[in-house]
């Protein structure tokens, strides 16, 4: 599930669907069980592009990848514990302070052991 967020100054957040309001975008997602997965520390990632398929990145070329045998930019990258057990998270990428998203959808992909591991979409108007 992904969702465009306003984060105020004061650093409540907000759900928001137009693209001129929202200044992050949060994607929430399940790690499912796996018996034969190797547990110990993995690194999650988060690709989002948007609709002009523009991967949102934080500018630096050190934000790659590898999966499927290709580097990758990514928008967010967090390190996790992994147990072997389902695992709930959220990972997000925030817009730089007087920037906008671009109204239209974004396609969200979720990757791990250089794999893709999930994907959805999101609109914003």
């Amino acid at each position: 599930q992904a969702n465009g967020i306003q984060v105020k100054k004061s650093g409540k957040e907000r759900a928001k669907n137009k693209a001129d309001k929202a200044n992050k975008i949060e994607a929430c997602f399940m790690i499912g069980k796996n018996a034969i997965a190797e547990t110990g520390s993995k690194n999650v990632y988060l690709r989002i592009e948007g609709p002009d398929g523009v991967v949102l990145a934080s500018g630096t070329e050190s934000n790659k990848f590898e999966a499927d045998g290709e580097q990758l930019m990514y928008s967010a990258m967090k390190e996790i514990n992994y147990n072997g057990g389902s695992e709930d998270m959220c990972m997000g990428f925030r817009l730089p302070d007087n920037s906008e998203f671009k109204a239209g959808r974004y396609a969200i992909s979720v990757y791990a052991d250089g794999k893709k591991i999930g994907e959805t979409g999101l609109t914003l108007e």
